[in-house]
This record gives C-alpha cells, structure tokens and sequence, in this order.
C-alpha cells in the first residue's frame, strides 16, 4: 500500500512564533485555510451557527455602558492591571511545525541511514552495493480543551465595569492552552501508554554532562570568574563541533542557547579588564548564536541548573522539532436563554529530537 504523506501546513522556526492580530489584516479578507495553516480551527459543522450567533446575536456582545462609576475623590485608573503568567518559551528555542490533525493519533517521522562502504576495485571482485535502512519514529498526540460560559446579565454587569466578559473568558481559554502546548513541548504528556515527550526528556536526547568546577571547587556560575564561564561554553561547543563532524561550524551556523533563568544573569560577568561581559563575548565569538532563557531549565537535571546548546539544522533537516495540530480549535457553541458555552480545545504531539547529534546538555550551572 503506498505511504500517504501528512502535509506540512506551515513551519515556523524558533523565533518566528508570534502573536496573531486580526487588526493587522483589516484591509484583507481572511479565509478558513489561512487560520488552519497557523492551527486555528473551526468545524465545519459549525460555520452556519458561527454566522448567525456572531452576526446577530446580542446576547454574546458586549453592552456598552453610556458613564462610567463616579463617586466623590475617586480615580478610575482607565486600564485593568492584568495577572501574568510565566513566559512560554518552548516556541522561542525550538520553533513551531502545524502538521497533522485533531483526529489524529500519531505523528510518524521516517528515519533513513545509508548503508555500504566503496572498496577498492578489481575486475574479478563482487561489486560491493549501497543501500539503506529504515526505521519509523512515532509521537502521540494529546489533546486539551477549555470552555466558556457567558450569563445575560453577567455580561452587562460586566460591561459597567468597562469589561468584555466574552472576550476576556475566550481570553484566558486560549491563553490556558498555550500553557499546556508549552508545558508539553517542555515536558511531554504520559497517560500510561502514549509516547508524547519534551525539550527535557524526549528519549533521542544525549545525557548530560556536568560542567567543570571553578577555582572554588564548585561548578555553579554563580561561584565562577568570567574565564571560567566562557570556557564552560567553549567545551559544549567544541564537543558539539566533533560530534557533527563537520557539518556545523560555531562561527557561522546557526544555533540556539538555551540557559536556566535563574543562571541568566551571571552572563553579566566582566572580564578581568571590565570591558566585556560574558553575554558581549558570547554575540562576538558566535554570530549565529542566539541566546534565549527558560524558567523550566532551573533545577531541570536532579536539582541542577542546566543550559542548552541546539542546532537548527544538520543539512536540510531540523534538529528538533515541536508537531502541533491545533493551537487553537473551537469546538461547539450552545446558545440557551440566558447562558452561551464554547468549547475549545488544543492538540500536540510534543517535541522530537529528529539529530541528537546537534545537541549538547550541560548541567550544575
């Protein structure tokens, strides 16, 4: 049976995730498919309730209030102060790859090695034959979702308030899946039976090796000299070079730095001279280094504080890769009297680490 190949709807290295804005496209008529390539869903079953709950509907728009709240020596400070969570780096260190769909079970990666080795020649010899073999990776995709329920007369409270309750639930249902897709891509997501795993533990990655200890005796960079922090990253990469044979040059291929946010900091070190930082050195030594920092590679190796060093490609495939199906997916719309529900949900297949070769873990910074 020929093998059907699951296209790629559109692939987003790291650093090129970013928001999307409506706003942005005012002048442009934006269809269905351009949402799906950037994994925004909306079932088709649904598009003719979409167009008359939306276009229509009263009950799910916010009702302006014509004054606001005034008492004597008061101030309203006209913008809400809003919570913040922690930042989501995962798509900032690995990138983004829509491929798949929410019905799926499975993201398969088709592993190739060439085989044979050229001898000498001989008129009477065998001629020696290449060939290849194959092997199949798989990622499980999970799947997550997050509703919303709207009242009548919550909302148009809500409005005197200068608050758009829909909008603001919808808000923190989108913003409550991108959390899961980045605490898989960190992480992974084990039910017992799937293989969904993260930028920490995906079973392709190399061990981790433990830095060397400073003058002091200790290893963390907190307790080490500007020298001895440059000489840590000179060692990642010099084992990161002999392990790609070749195929990666530190002064000029790409790569990514990924370094413990609570370790961040100490790239702030001078030289003995105090005319350059480690974070100056590190922009001077390697142009195509970018630096980027995580709050989930604190503690990540037994308590340890680790740091990251990661090709973006080995020839034209990429050495990490984060499958996601859907970032955002509207699954239904019940419209009653008083109350609407939307569902919506998200799905991802982690992070695969497709070249263990063009990564290197170091950990007790």
């Amino acid at each position: 049976m020929a093998k059907t190949l699951t296209p790629i709807k559109y692939a987003m290295d790291a650093g090129e995730v970013k928001a999307f804005r409506f706003e942005d496209f005012s002048n442009h008529k934006i269809t269905k498919n351009d949402l799906s390539s950037l994994g925004v869903s909306i079932d088709e079953a649904l598009i003719p309730e979409l167009r008359q709950h939306f276009s229509f509907d009263a009950a799910l728009q916010t009702i302006p209030t014509i004054t606001n709240p005034v008492q004597f020596f008061q101030y309203w400070a006209p913008n809400a102060v809003e919570y913040i969570t922690a930042a989501r780096k995962i798509d900032d260190i690995i990138g983004r790859t829509i491929a798949g769909s929410f019905e799926d079970e499975e993201i398969v990666v088709t592993m190739i090695e060439n085989t044979g080795t050229a001898e000498p020649y001989t008129d009477t010899a065998n001629i020696p034959l290449a060939s290849w073999n194959q092997n199949f990776e798989t990622r499980s995709i999970v799947r997550f979702e997050q509703g919303v329920q709207v009242g009548y007369l919550e909302a148009m409270r809500a409005s005197k308030m200068r608050i758009d309750d829909h909008n603001r639930k919808t808000e923190g249902a989108s913003r409550a899946l991108a959390i899961e897709l980045n605490r898989v891509g960190f992480f992974g997501y084990a039910n017992g039976d799937n293989k969904t795993y993260g930028l920490l533990n995906d079973p392709n990655l190399p061990a981790y090796i433990t830095v060397a200890e400073g003058a002091d005796s200790n290893t963390t960079w907190a307790s080490k000299t500007f020298d001895e922090i440059t000489q840590d990253i000179i060692t990642a990469m010099s084992k990161l070079t002999v392990q790609l044979q070749g195929n990666f040059s530190p002064d000029k291929d790409n790569c990514k730095m990924a370094v413990a946010l609570s370790s961040y900091q100490q790239l702030q070190k001078m030289n003995p001279l105090g005319t350059k930082s480690v974070f100056d050195w590190l922009k001077e030594t390697y142009k195509g280094l970018t630096l980027e920092v995580a709050p989930e590679l604190d503690g990540a190796n037994g308590g340890s504080n680790v740091f990251y060093i990661i090709v973006d490609r080995v020839g034209s495939a990429k050495v990490a890769d984060q499958f996601v199906q859907d970032v955002l997916r509207l699954i239904g719309i019940e419209k009653k009297a008083k109350v609407s529900i939307e569902d919506y949900a998200a799905a991802t297949a982690g992070v695969f680490i497709q070249q263990p070769i063009g990564v290197v873990r170091y950990s007790g910074i």
